[in-house]
């Protein structure tokens, strides 16, 4: 843990001193965003991004990626002026008032509750998919056709994964940014090993038609992917840390 003096803020007046206590470092930074980004987004949105608009889905990740970039030079360059955890609801507060800031908090606050009702039920999803193909080969049963699946297996994780980071004092989550690290260079690996056992003529014909549901569908599959790309704003949050 280091100590650093940081530069004072438009606020407080001259003479006076203030230092902050940094515990998170580059490593810490670095895993936070990661965590963020590589989860439930990428995982269950690259599939509704391909349905919506097919192999274009390609250039829809691809598009995002130059708008992600240039948003996350933006917090970078507001969480190195204003160097206090909040994130977008600090920089509002600090560049228009404190009820712009408000604003952005509730927006904020219902964005996540959205994500994280999108990313338990794409979880439940596979999790049906995967009972029906364990144990029910020939045909699923009616009752695992219904809602009440869905909502269990949403529920589970949901409450274990919140009760876990409730009875932690301090941090959390780094076995699971680790995990899904692990898990998504699992499927990296297993994606390029199918594409080099194709020729490159059958790997191809999987592109066509490349745009089958024209430039709507592209947008509909940016509008899709840019919420997996999301996650370095999380950074900017914990820059008191």
């Amino acid at each position: 843990m280091t100590t650093i003096s940081r530069p004072l803020l438009p606020t407080e007046p001259p003479g006076s001193t203030s230092e902050t206590q940094r515990t998170i470092g580059l490593l810490g930074a670095t895993t936070v965003g990661m965590g963020a980004i590589v989860g439930g987004g990428i995982l269950v949105l690259a599939g509704a991004a391909f349905q919506a608009t097919g192999p274009s889905a390609l250039l829809a990740f691809g598009f995002n990626g130059v708008i992600a970039v240039f948003t996350a030079l933006s917090f970078a360059e507001m969480a190195t002026q204003f160097p206090e955890s909040g994130g977008a609801y600090n920089f509002a507060k600090r560049i228009l008032s404190v009820r712009s800031a408000f604003a952005v908090g509730w927006v904020l606050w219902f964005a996540y509750i959205v994500a994280g009702v999108l990313y338990a039920f794409g979880f439940a999803s596979y999790g049906v998919e995967l009972i029906r193909i364990l144990f029910f080969p020939e045909g699923a049963p009616l009752w695992l056709e219904g809602r009440a699946p869905l909502v269990v297996l949403a529920l589970i994780p949901s409450i274990f994964y919140s009760a876990a980071l409730i009875r932690r004092a301090s941090g959390g989550g780094e076995w699971a940014t680790w995990g899904k690290l692990l898990a998504f260079c699992l499927i990296l690996a297993a994606g390029f090993w199918k594409v080099s056992t194709l020729e490159f003529s059958a790997a191809t014909s999987q592109l066509k038609p490349f745009f089958p549901e024209g430039f709507s569908g592209l947008a509909q599959a940016m509008g899709l992917t840019f919420i997996a790309l999301q996650g370095f704003d999380l950074i900017a949050a914990i820059a008191g840390e």
